[in-house]
């Protein structure tokens, strides 16, 4: 026998996680600035492979974003949903 249970998210909840998500958010955003003018900087004096690991920071940054995005997409619905 399964039980589920029905979770109601307040309000407040609501306005935390969308508070949580920016407070994510921002530093990503600090992250992929740095990582872009060390490459711009370090154009023409750094081998692929240092160039590389900034792409993956880039990269993996804006997965990130992406997926907060989405999460905060969610919260959203829930808001609506009351």
């Amino acid at each position: 026998m399964s039980m589920i249970k029905e979770y109601i998210v307040t309000e407040e909840e609501i306005r935390e996680m969308r508070r949580f998500i920016h407070d994510v958010r921002s530093p990503l955003i600090t992250i992929r600035g740095f990582a872009e003018i060390l490459k711009m900087r370090l154009d023409g004096r750094a081998d692929n492979n240092e160039l590389g690991f900034l792409d993956k920071i880039i990269n993996n940054v804006d997965k990130m974003a992406e997926r907060l995005d989405h999460l905060y997409e969610k919260v959203i619905d829930l808001g609506q949903n009351d």
